[in-house]
């Protein structure tokens, strides 16, 4: 086992090392850990959930088939989003028609219920709210709608927490250039949305 019980978790630059010295179980490990957040990372960026288990299966081939590339010193997580990041970059090369399309159950119907219904809740905070399923799709049609480079820095910045700095690694740019994006999709956000208080987001 790469972890036993009562232990602090071994850090996932920990399980690469493993898993570049031959250890199968140490890839198993980390597939379990970022699966999940791959998965849901890709498909806010293509739309298409089966699309985004393929990419994220993608991903994780690549993690397997390139772990002798991974740099000592990196942060694996760092790494993986950089590897899904460019299969998404490939996917919409080859679906430039589709960039931007909402999925077939996305309804208009449904995108003209108002968000501020689904999120007004006494004593619930705006994390809180927009977890519940309601609220999450209306939100995603709204970042649906955003350019592809804001809709990428505000899914990274809000959904997986990153800091500007990460983001500006990840994506080859400055932190204000992550800043300025971030606050262009924010803009964005709060004029199709603008009964809903967006403050958390900035």
């Amino acid at each position: 086992m790469c972890g036993d019980a009562g232990r602090a978790p071994v850090a996932d630059e920990e399980l690469m090392e493993q898993f570049v010295e031959g250890s199968e179980e140490a890839f198993d490990d980390l597939v379990a850990r970022y699966a999940g957040r791959i998965t849901s990372f890709v498909h806010r960026q293509v739309l298409d959930f089966a699309v985004a288990e393929e990419i994220a299966q993608d991903t994780f081939m690549a993690v397997y088939r390139k772990r002798e590339t991974f740099k000592a010193g990196h942060k694996f997580s760092g790494w993986i989003y950089k590897i899904a990041i460019n299969f998404c970059r490939m996917h919409f090369r080859k679906k430039r028609s589709q960039v931007g399309v909402v999925p077939i159950h996305e309804t208009r119907e449904e995108e003209g219920k108002a968000l501020e219904d689904v999120l007004a809740d006494d004593g619930e905070g705006p994390r809180e709210a927009l977890s519940r399923r309601e609220a999450e799709e209306k939100l995603r049609q709204a970042i649906a709608e955003l350019p592809r480079k804001q809709r990428l820095v505000f899914t990274l910045s809000f959904y997986d927490e990153m800091t500007y700095e990460e983001i500006g690694r990840l994506l080859g740019c400055s932190p204000g250039t992550v800043a300025s994006r971030k606050h262009a999709a924010v803009k964005k956000l709060a004029s199709k949305l603008s009964k809903v208080t967006l403050g958390e987001f900035g």
